[in-house]
């Protein structure tokens, strides 16, 4: 169906149009009429039709000028001059000026009708594409937020080293700005701590931290931030390559001094704040980052709330912090992820990579072994566990005599230090993991009457579906739907036997809107009908 506008000076040429429209194409609707130019205009201004059938000669504004009017206007809306013979060529150079097409006179009515046709399939194909373009924006602006976060984790981890990809995820989420500084924000006495008065409180606690965040950043055009779990938020900031480092920091501080301070009035909680130092673009920004965390380990030492610059606690190039070597980068990201094998595998090779001169040398052991401490111990304390928890690694004095057995010794005894901090991060990862499962299945016990997704529940325990499904199946067992349907159902057998409710009214305070797809969904599960198990059980009661 087309909405369609006649403009004609001749009255009699309208009322042929018309009367062609109304026997041949009765479904169009005429949405008006006009005599000239001027009257053309302000009607399809105020009806927006989709065809305008437009004679070429009018007194006053005539077609030509009637297009270059409304075009801009109206982009979406068909133009068709119609035209006398004589003025043929004046009729195509209307194309130009974006005529779908042209008539001569008079009107021939199969011509009509096929062009008519032929800007219907236009028009409606164009719509379609439309919808389904609107619906994508749409779905896309519903998944902004994850991508946003994605592309956090993305550049946090290192998995983004690609410049051109980089810059080509910046732009589509509006960053024009290169991201240069990093900060990292604790909860202050959250961490790895499930005990801090409820769990009900815990969750509204990060929720308002993560609001104040993200109301400081609102007007920050490209500012990214994103919660990484266990009350920890991630914000990275863009900056234009004209400022200094030095200022840069004077800004991150002023920010973080204005998170402390809010979170310090609004909530029962403070917060710490570790910033990294300034770097040239996004590809760089881990090495912010990781300054940032280093910075925030500090706490453990100063105390919480407050905010901790890298510069006032490392050295821009300390190697006892950032070793870039394979095998102790390897070691602290084994230890995070609580793979003994690798880590005992990397400390291995470390272990063989030192020169032989060197292995008897106390001092030099005694060095070695203090780097990696420190990065082991950091790492452990990244994968979870408290700073408090973890046992110092005594190592040799400097005046220690070294030999081939007391090395074999040390060699043993480091191994088995590392094998307690995996150990230890991996029960903290479980405790952890099993206590965001058991949140997530409280949830969905509370809201299954509810319609409920995974991405719903994944959101309520600030993990991404994908992670939370893979997480879910690990702990329970069962996938999350399985689950979902067994919650269901138990509250179904309990309602059937205990209340005389009819089956659609239990079909609906269970989570289903059908009771057919209900009642198919527990014979299914029970192997017989909701009234067939209600009369077998009743009989029992």
């Amino acid at each position: 169906m087309l909405n369609i506008l006649i403009v004609d000076d001749e009255p009699l040429e309208r009322q042929g149009i018309r009367l062609i429209l109304e026997k041949y194409r009765p479904e169009d609707q005429v949405v008006g009429e006009a005599g000239d130019g001027e009257e053309a205009v302000q009607i399809a201004t105020r009806v927006k039709p989709d065809v305008i059938l437009l004679d070429i000669r009018m007194p006053g504004l005539d077609g030509m000028e009637v297009t270059k009017i409304l075009r801009p206007i109206l982009p979406d809306t068909r133009m068709v001059v119609i035209t006398a013979y004589g003025e043929f060529n004046y009729a195509k150079k209307a194309v130009s000026l974006g005529i779908s097409d042209y008539l001569l006179k008079p009107v021939d009515t199969q011509e009509l009708l096929i062009l008519l046709d032929r800007l219907e399939t236009e028009v409606l194909t164009e719509r379609k594409s439309k919808e389904e373009m609107k619906r994508l924006q749409e779905t896309l602006n519903d998944a902004l937020p994850l991508i946003r976060v994605g592309f956090v984790m993305d550049l946090i981890n290192g998995s983004l080293a690609n410049p051109e990809e980089v810059f080509t995820r910046a732009e589509f989420l509006g960053i024009h700005q290169p991201l240069r500084l990093a900060m990292h924000v604790w909860i202050d006495e959250q961490i790895g701590n499930t005990t801090y008065h409820s769990e009900l409180e815990y969750q509204v606690l990060q929720k308002q931290v993560g609001d104040i965040i993200q109301k400081i950043f609102q007007n920050w055009k490209g500012a990214l931030t994103a919660p990484v779990g266990s009350g920890q938020f991630v914000i990275l900031l863009p900056f234009n390559n004209e400022e200094e480092p030095q200022m840069i920091r004077e800004i991150g501080q002023k920010i973080g001094d204005d998170i402390c301070s809010r979170v310090r009035i609004k909530t029962n909680a403070t917060v710490t704040i570790g910033i990294g130092r300034a770097v040239n673009n996004a590809v760089g920004i881990i090495r912010s980052h990781q300054e940032a965390l280093t910075a925030g380990e500090f706490r453990l030492i100063y105390g919480g709330d407050q905010v901790i610059h890298a510069d006032d606690v490392t050295t821009p190039h300390d190697s006892g912090i950032f070793l870039e070597q394979g095998n102790e980068k390897g070691i602290a990201m084994t230890i995070r992820m609580g793979d003994w094998e690798k880590t005992k595998q990397h400390f291995q090779f470390l272990w063989a990579d030192m020169p032989p001169e060197n292995r008897y040398n106390a001092g030099d052991i005694r060095m070695k072994l203090l780097e990696v401490s420190a990065l082991a111990s950091r790492a452990a304390v990244e994968g979870g566990v408290k700073a408090e928890d973890i046992s110092a690694l005594k190592m040799p004095s400097g005046q220690d005599a070294i030999t081939a057995q007391s090395l074999l010794k040390i060699y043993d005894h480091v191994l088995d230090w590392l094998g307690e901090l995996v150990s230890r991060v991996r029960s903290s990862r479980d405790f952890r993991n099993n206590s965001l499962i058991e949140k997530a299945v409280h949830y969905m016990e509370e809201n299954h009457p509810n319609e409920l997704s995974l991405e719903d529940v994944a959101h309520q325990v600030y993990l991404s579906p994908c992670y939370f499904s893979r997480l879910f199946k690990q702990v329970k067992g069962w996938s999350f739907s399985e689950y979902l349907t067994q919650i269901r159902m138990e509250e179904a057998r309990r309602l059937l036997v205990n209340t005389d409710f009819q089956v659609s009214e239990i079909a609906s305070r269970v989570g289903y809107r059908d009771a057919r797809y209900f009642s198919q969904v527990f014979k299914r599960n029970e192997g017989c009908t909701p009234i067939s198990y209600r009369r077998d059980n009743i009989k029992y009661n």
